[in-house]
């Protein structure tokens, strides 16, 4: 992740190539606040959002939005609803998902 002040890259992260395998695609943020970005479309199975803006942090394996894409995605996903209103998904089923 690279912060930008008056156009100057200011390293924040560096990435460990050991880690992960493929290429790191940089977006740019439509606002600073939260490190939003602009996303294109989230699909999976029947669900699909169109045109849309999220928030990316690598801090949390939570995915969060408006309540009635949640629940599509967690249908579509095969989540099942928890006590504290949170979807989970069993790891044993994670290569059967669309």
């Amino acid at each position: 992740v690279i912060l930008s002040h008056n156009n100057a890259p200011r390293p924040f992260h560096f990435s460990d190539d050991s880690k992960f395998k493929g290429d790191i695609s940089w977006i740019p943020l439509s606002a600073a606040t939260y490190w939003q970005i602009d996303i294109e479309n989230i699909s999976l199975g029947s669900f699909s959002s169109g045109a849309t803006s999220g928030i990316v942090d690598s801090g949390t394996s939570l995915i969060t939005g408006p309540s009635s894409a949640i629940l599509q995605l967690a249908t579509s996903s095969g989540a099942m609803p928890n006590i504290m209103g949170e979807y989970t998904i069993d790891c044993g089923k994670v290569d059967s998902i669309p």
